[in-house]
């Protein structure tokens, strides 16, 4: 679904301050989308974080 805030601050959990990080998705028309260098990062850490934790 199209998104129908354009402050993505606004939609924010509740319990947001007690996150490690956040994604914010960007808006193609039709489509959410992360970009794939971000997606390779991000399964890069969790994968070292689940290591370490």
């Amino acid at each position: 679904q199209p998104p129908h805030l354009l402050d993505p601050f606004m939609t924010l959990p509740g319990d947001a301050a007690s996150k490690d990080s956040i994604l914010f998705p960007v808006w193609k028309p039709g489509h959410w989308s992360l970009s794939a260098s971000l997606s390779t990062a991000m399964v890069q850490w969790s994968q070292t974080w689940h290591v370490s934790s």
